[in-house]
């Protein structure tokens, strides 16, 4: 696994990147100039500057007490601690560290409420995404990606997040639109990890599933599951695989 967030701390640029590809966690980061081990350096500009937000705070914890640990899915301590560190690093995508006064547009984006990771997406949300993204973005181009963004020439400040999720969830739309005749009215995404749990609930929901089928009878749901994705389509976003119909 691996996952960035960037923030700014008065008006200097933070990233940090957690890392477990390598089966021990690493988390490192650039801030102000310096890169690598940044834990003490955004500790000691909190304790000059602001008081220390939470998020960051638990960050800076988990930093101490896990960096370069191996990686242990069954440490429940250690689990809960990672989850506690990828939802502040959500939480703090494209925020500006202290508040910014009122006017701005970079310090007023609304991070992301759904994920790639998540067990089913709707379009709609999707949708209303973009929208979103498209109105926050409205002074660019419409056809500022990533690749052609450049933070420093965008006087609403850094905006480089909101630009790369809208290139994502285009990539996205664009592919599922080839597929899905009624996504602008509502379609949904099914991720491979529950799609056995889906074609499940979906079979009994149909009333494909006898009644009064006797204890000792086992359905294989996986291969029911693989049976099904005949009728989808897959779709990667941004890494992750998603089914759609």
């Amino acid at each position: 696994m691996k996952a960035t967030t960037n923030f700014v701390l008065d008006g200097k640029r933070v990233e940090i990147v957690f890392d477990t590809e390598r089966n021990y966690i690493s988390l490192t980061g650039t801030f102000d100039g310096g890169g690598g081990q940044i834990d003490d350096s955004l500790r000691e500009a909190y304790n000059e500057s602001v008081t220390l937000s939470d998020d960051v705070e638990n960050i800076l914890a988990i930093w101490h007490a896990w960096h370069l640990k191996t990686l242990d899915t069954n440490n429940a301590e250690q689990v809960a601690d990672l989850n506690t560190l990828l939802m502040s690093m959500a939480n703090l995508a494209g925020k500006r560290l202290p508040e910014a006064e009122e006017g701005g547009r970079a310090e007023d984006f609304d991070t992301i409420d759904f994920w790639n990771t998540d067990d089913v997406l709707d379009s709609r949300d999707i949708i209303a995404r973009i929208e979103y993204l498209n109105e926050f973005l409205c002074d660019l181009p419409d056809n500022t990606t990533a690749g052609t963004y450049d933070p420093d020439e965008d006087k609403n400040g850094d905006r480089s997040i909101a630009v790369t999720e809208r290139d994502d969830l285009r990539e996205l739309e664009r592919q599922c639109e080839s597929y899905a005749a009624d996504w602008q009215y509502g379609e949904t995404l099914i991720h491979e990890d529950y799609f056995t749990e889906y074609a499940e609930q979906l079979v009994k929901d149909i009333g494909d599933m006898p009644d009064n089928i006797p204890r000792y009878l086992v359905i294989d749901w996986e291969a029911t599951a693989e049976n099904l994705k005949s009728d989808y389509a897959a779709i990667d976003f941004s890494g992750e695989t998603y089914y759609i119909r």
